[in-house]
């Protein structure tokens, strides 16, 4: 029984670690989507105390299909200093996909780097990224 559990786990491990990403959290995603995503961003920016730094429920009159939370990063109350991502993907080792709205300049550069060398990260419009990592 050990034996089947840790060839078990090792196929999922690796699993993980192989199977091709960006299928989730691309640019169709994100047409299916950018409306009510942007609601939430603008909740966010017009009512920063109603949430909180980390994990936030999406609101019940939105939808968002892939996760049912959204977690903030930075300042709420500096404007400038916001990452909000939105899973579409979380992996059981290091790969996640997600949409990420971010006001945060050396973000902004490095995602658009990442955007520029190519690959499966989008630049979606401003301050708008579907990322995979």
């Amino acid at each position: 029984m050990k034996a089947i559990f840790q060839t078990f786990l090792f196929a999922v491990l690796c699993s993980s670690c192989f199977l091709p990403s960006g299928s989730q959290s691309n640019p169709e995603v994100w047409e299916d989507n950018k409306e009510d995503l942007q609601k939430i961003i603008n909740r966010v920016l017009l009512n920063p105390n109603k949430f909180e730094e980390g994990e936030n429920l999406i609101p019940e009159d939105l939808d968002f299909s892939y996760d049912k939370t959204f977690n903030i990063r930075g300042n709420l109350k500096d404007k400038n200093n916001l990452k909000i991502t939105f899973y579409t993907d979380r992996g059981l080792v290091d790969h996640y996909s997600a949409i990420i709205y971010t006001t945060q300049k050396g973000l902004v550069k490095q995602l658009d780097e990442n955007v520029k060398n190519g690959g499966n990260d989008f630049k979606l419009q401003n301050n708008w990224y579907a990322i995979n990592d």
